[in-house]
């Protein structure tokens, strides 16, 4: 806190002593920077400057972690420009860096010095911005690269205002505008042209698996004209992706016959047709996104053993699941006065997301997971004297995570009895040692959900 991370100018006088200047020292998110300064004696209009760079190793506090900067963060490439991927560079911390073939921006998973991955604590331009629920970077607020101006992971012994969580204290902030103008686009596209196919897919002759990734956007800043002493910032990113590989089923089927009688299903699997179920029949025939039925049939296709009807084949099938994201970052700094520092930072991010075979059984009926996130923060920082400052920071963010499974098929349309029937009319989740799970939702894949944190602070320093 206190002094916003950038490139600083110090400049120290004294009567009968020379003035020094030291030029670009570093002030880095988070963290106290030492600059030692010695004064020779001499006339106040003799100037010496020098050109210093910062120690590296914090003598001041015990914290432990490391400043991933802004050009770190936009020159090391990553899959899903989810610069959270990055806390994988830190000393003491294990996280898994995302598949290329991940949905959307990921869920990446952090621990900290062997602590869980959900006692973290993420906060966002001095704003809480955790999601309360799980606890995860699931569903936090995840600026693009190119609006990222630093982040710290803090990894150990951090002071009390880095409290809340026993694990890593994840702290980020976005870029700022300056005095000159700058801006850029940018373009990300990923096709399947030159992608390998999965070996199941290829076992059945089923073609490779959609992954279609664009990622675009830009990034512009500088002073508001005719305004002195004011600078703003703004970028975008929008995502459009088709990924059939995330969504990709492949597992052991039972291959039943064409036409789902309780005669043909007896005669296939030795069974007599009179002990069959009719509800089982019905299932069998109820309409779904598998070559029009609910459950579908396997195939012996490679498969060692498997000779045809009622034996045990495989399943391999992919629709893509459709992810779309738009969001935009905006900075404003002012100086109102001589000693007087104004900040604002505002994020928003809107997700569209459907999995046309989710649903949390394996062979689901579709998945709608849209999410939202807003943030903002106001900071104000007044320097009362040389060694006395005071920031005053406040803001909020909101989060909201919906997961919606599609129940297409009925107890009423299948013959099935179920208590609950009246609030869920959907089949239950269905499943067979060894087999491919199906039928209606599973667990976790009705939620809806959202929360507002807000945040006030004042620290005098």
């Amino acid at each position: 806190p206190l002094l916003a991370p950038g490139h600083y100018k110090i400049q120290v006088q004294a009567s009968g002593f020379e003035t020094e200047v030291v030029e670009e020292v570093r002030v880095d998110i988070t963290k106290v920077t030492n600059e030692n300064i010695k004064l020779r004696i001499g006339r106040v209009a003799t100037e010496a400057t020098v050109n210093s760079v910062a120690e590296t190793v914090d003598t001041r506090t015990a914290t432990t972690g490391d400043v991933i900067t802004g050009t770190q963060i936009r020159d090391i490439p990553l899959p899903t420009r989810n610069f959270l991927d990055l806390t994988a560079m830190q000393a003491g911390t294990a996280a898994r860096v995302q598949s290329a073939a991940t949905v959307g921006r990921g869920s990446p998973i952090l621990d900290v010095a062997g602590s869980r991955a959900t006692v973290n604590n993420f906060v966002l331009d001095g704003v809480d911005a955790n999601t309360f629920g799980s606890n995860s970077l699931a569903g936090v607020p995840v600026p693009n690269p190119d609006a990222v101006g630093e982040f710290r992971v803090s990894t150990s012994l951090y002071d009390a205002s880095q409290g809340r969580g026993s694990g890593g204290n994840i702290n980020v902030v976005l870029r700022s505008g300056t005095d000159h103008y700058h801006g850029g686009l940018f373009e990300f596209y990923r096709s399947n042209d030159i992608n390998a196919n999965d070996f199941f897919a290829n076992m059945q002759g089923k073609p490779v698996p959609v992954l279609l990734q664009n990622q675009f956007g830009g990034q512009v800043g500088g002073p508001v004209p005719k305004v002195k002493d004011t600078f703003w910032f703004f970028s975008y990113q929008g995502t459009r992706q088709k990924n059939g590989v995330s969504s990709l089923i492949s597992g052991s089927q039972p291959v039943l016959p064409t036409v789902r009688t309780a005669a043909t299903l007896g005669a296939a699997f030795g069974v007599n047709p009179a002990s069959i179920d009719p509800v089982a029949v019905n299932i069998l025939n109820a309409p779904g996104p598998y070559g029009g039925l609910l459950y579908p049939s396997g195939s012996c296709s490679g498969v060692a053993g498997c000779n045809g009807v009622g034996g045990t084949g495989v399943f391999v099938y992919s629709l893509p699941t459709i992810y779309n994201e738009d969001q935009e970052a905006v900075s404003f700094d002012r100086n109102l006065f001589r000693n007087n520092h104004l900040g604002a930072q505002f994020f928003y991010a809107n997700i569209t997301q459907f999995a046309p075979t989710g649903g949390g059984v394996t062979l689901g009926q579709g998945q709608n997971s849209p999410a939202k996130n807003d943030h903002a923060a106001l900071t104000d920082t007044e320097t009362f004297t040389a060694n006395l400052l005071n920031e005053f920071r406040a803001g909020f963010t909101n989060v909201k995570s919906v997961t919606d499974g599609i129940e297409n098929v009925t107890t009423n349309q299948v013959g099935m009895s179920k208590w609950d029937a009246g609030s869920y009319p959907g089949i239950p989740s269905l499943s067979i040692s060894g087999l491919l799970t199906f039928g209606g939702i599973g667990v976790n894949s009705f939620q809806h959900g959202g929360q507002t944190s807000i945040t006030i602070g004042d620290t005098v320093s």
